[in-house]
């Protein structure tokens, strides 16, 4: 198991991975040091999964459902404009499909400090991130200026 990360809070880690996640730096190229530190959170790296689809969120909240000295758990509610899909020639394109999604994230603690355990959730970032990280043309960016457009006011970013 790596050391090389030891985080003192579950609470701190899971909100540590949302960013990551929302930057996308372990999935789309982007640093190194990201990826490292997502295999150094795992508990066990090899059942993190992974997916191509990436949802396009506005908002995003946080809630603990249970907290012990060995075990966290959190509730991760999300209200997403819609999907980014691989497309088989053009990298990604954006379909409008306004949902929200519940994810439920476990940590455990180790001798080494919080770790995430299984499965963590559904892949989610915010639009001006995906913009930048997958270099989306002009055409999703306005199908994403769209859905953004037709969002309830108070979920906009």
């Amino acid at each position: 198991m790596d050391t090389s990360h030891r985080t003192q809070s579950a609470s701190s880690l899971v909100h540590e991975y949302l960013a990551r996640n929302d930057s996308l730096g372990y999935f789309a190229g982007g640093p190194r040091s990201n990826d490292d530190w997502l295999m150094a959170i795992a508990e066990c790296p090899g059942h993190q999964g992974g997916t191509d689809v990436v949802a396009l969120v506005v908002d995003r909240v946080v809630n603990s459902i249970s907290a012990g000295r060995d075990t966290a758990r959190f509730q991760v509610r999300a209200q997403a404009i819609g999907l980014l899909e691989p497309t088989d020639s053009t990298g990604m394109r954006f379909v409008a499909r306004r949902h929200q999604f519940i994810d439920t994230v476990t940590a455990v603690n180790t001798p080494f400090g919080w770790r995430l355990s299984g499965q963590v959730g559904e892949l989610a970032m915010r639009p001006a991130s995906a913009i930048a990280v997958f270099h989306l043309g002009p055409e999703e960016q306005a199908r994403i200026d769209s859905a953004l457009a037709a969002a309830p006011s108070g979920s906009r970013p």
